[in-house]
This record gives structure tokens, C-alpha cells and sequence, in this order.
């Protein structure tokens, strides 16, 4: 489905409530490439302040459950209901490693800038994912990462690495999803919208945004990329 999601907010609410890169634009080009099921049922995961998991209900027509451990559920649940959408995203606070949800409760999981924080080892998708995904149910992920990998921290960029961010390369996540017998990787891309979402977050008051405005001037385009991700669990 080919879907502007930008256009069901304003760009006031956008920028108020964005947590990173411009999460619609990144959003929109994932799903661009999966065809979700009418009123499938969807997780967002790491849903931060819930502009996505709105952006799913109201213009995919999808059934959310909006999950994020920084943002209190009961915050989200009051956003949601401000923007009618209270009979269809529902808010819930916890932790990526400890899903309080049944097996095969989703058709889709959806995760934008923030599968790096919680996802980067090998055991994370058969462990804690995908049990919770319905045979042929599919994965899409938008990461943050890095163009090429480094076999040290360049030294113009080392004032602002945080030490487990996991920003790494899209062959080195492609490679772990690889390694998961229970998923197939449909697409692995770099995404088109990375320097059009960056600058849009850039435009933000958000304090992280302040301080991303002069990584992003210094790094000017060498380093950074966001990766594309969409997987489909097998169907035995």
C-alpha cells in the first residue's frame, strides 16, 4: 500500500511528537513493500510517544497495540483517545524482553528506531518475537545504522557514540535475522527517506534534537543510514 502518513497529522503534532528521524516517513516506505491484511492486528513495538501506532489505525486501517517501556501507557492511551482512535490502538507499557502477550496474537510487528536498543543479538527473535506472530504474520523494522562498518570510532564522531546504541551495518543485521530458522528476510534495504526524515526531526525543539542538529552537521552524510528490514515467519 502506498500511503502518505504525514498528511493524517499536522506538522505541529508531527514535531511535538516525534522521538527521531521522522518515524512516518520511514513508516510509509516499509510498508510500501508488505501487504497487511485488513484490519490486521499489529504491534508496535518501541512505539515511543505513539505516532506510528495512530498512523497504522487511521491510515492502514490496522488494529494496534502500541508497546513502549519510556512512555508511560497511560500517556499514550490519552493521546489515542484525543485522536479517536481509542477503540482501536491500545496502549501498553513493558518491556521488549518480557511481552505480556499470547502466541499468534499478531499478524504484524512493527518496530521503528528501536529494534537497535533491544534486538541486537541472535536469540532475540526466536526467544522473545516470534512466537508472538502468526504463521506468514511479517516483521518490518526501520533501524538506525552505519553505511560501512568501522574498525575503530572515527574520531569526529566519537564525542557523540554512546556506547550500546548498536549502530551497525545492514548486512551485519541482515546477517543475524539469517541466522533465525524460524524467519525468512523478504527485504533488506537502506532507506530512501533517511536524509528527508533526519532533517525533519532536525526541525524539532525535542532537547535530542538539539543536540543531534550539530552530529548530523559534522557528520554530513558519511556515517549514518537507516536500514530497512522486513521478514516473514515460516509457516511450519
Amino acid at each position: 500500500m502506498t500511503l502518505d502518513s504525514t498528511t493524517l497529522f499536522t506538522r505541529e503534532y508531527q514535531l511535538q511528537t516525534m522521538m527521531g528521524p521522522n518515524c512516518l516517513r520511514i513508516l510509509d516506505e516499509l510498508l510500501a513493500r508488505v501487504d497487511l491484511p485488513p484490519g490486521a492486528r499489529v504491534l508496535d513495538l518501541g512505539c515511543g510517544m505513539g505516532l506510528t501506532s495512530m498512523a497504522l489505525a487511521k491510515g492502514y486501517g490496522c488494529t494496534v497495540t502500541a508497546a513502549d517501556l519510556w512512555i508511560p501507557a497511560e500517556d499514550n492511551a490519552r493521546r489515542f483517545a484525543e485522536a479517536g482512535l481509542a477503540d482501536r490502538v491500545t496502549a501498553v507499557h513493558c518491556e521488549a524482553r518480557a511481552l505480556p502477550f499470547e502466541p499468534e496474537s499478531f499478524d504484524a510487528v512493527v518496530s521503528i528506531d528501536a529494534w537497535h536498543y533491544f534486538a541486537a543479538d541472535s536469540a532475540y527473535l526466536s526467544a522473545h518475537l516470534l512466537p508472538l506472530l502468526r504463521p506468514g504474520g511479517c516483521l518490518v523494522v526501520g533501524i538506525p545504522g552505519l553505511r560501512r562498518p568501522f574498525e575503530r570510532i572515527p574520531d569526529d564522531l566519537r564525542p557523540y557514540w554512546v556506547d550500546g546504541m548498536n549502530f551497525c551495518t545492514l548486512s551485519w543485521w541482515r546477517e543475524l535475522w539469517l541466522q533465525c530458522t524460524g524467519l525468512t528476510v523478504r527485504h533488506a534495504f537502506d532507506m530512501r527517506c533517511h536524509e528527508q526524515a533526519w532533517n525533519e526531526w532536525l526541525e524539532s525543539d525535542n532537547e535530542h534534537a538539539k543536540t543531534d542538529v550539530v552530529m548530523m552537521d559534522m557528520e554530513g552524510g558519511r556515517y549514518f543510514a537507516t536500514h530497512g528490514l522486513i521478514g516473514e515467519k515460516l509457516a511450519w
